[in-house]
């Protein structure tokens, strides 16, 4: 199933925060929800302790981005409980 691309992509830059560190790092807005998943997956394997959070910063702050970044947020806590489950 091919993925809806957003014309003229602007980076959305992603911090991750984990227990004892943090990462942030910049996604295309074209960026599909397993991509970031695995991007959040393969963090929390280089970080110690659980993803405590994930802050969103978008180039504008419509609705479409901040129901996207609650969509987001939903979907890296559901992630970050595979990946916990995953490695015990």
């Amino acid at each position: 199933m091919p993925h809806p691309q957003v014309p003229n992509p602007t980076p959305t830059e992603i911090r991750a925060v984990f227990a004892t560190s943090a990462a942030s790092f910049d996604m295309p807005r074209a960026t599909t929800f397993e991509q970031l998943a695995d991007r959040l997956c393969n963090l929390a394997e280089r970080h110690v302790g659980p993803l405590t959070s994930i802050d969103f910063v978008t180039a504008s702050s419509s609705n479409s981005d901040l129901a996207l970044a609650a969509i987001v947020r939903q979907l890296a806590a559901l992630e970050a409980e595979v990946c916990e489950a995953a490695s015990k």
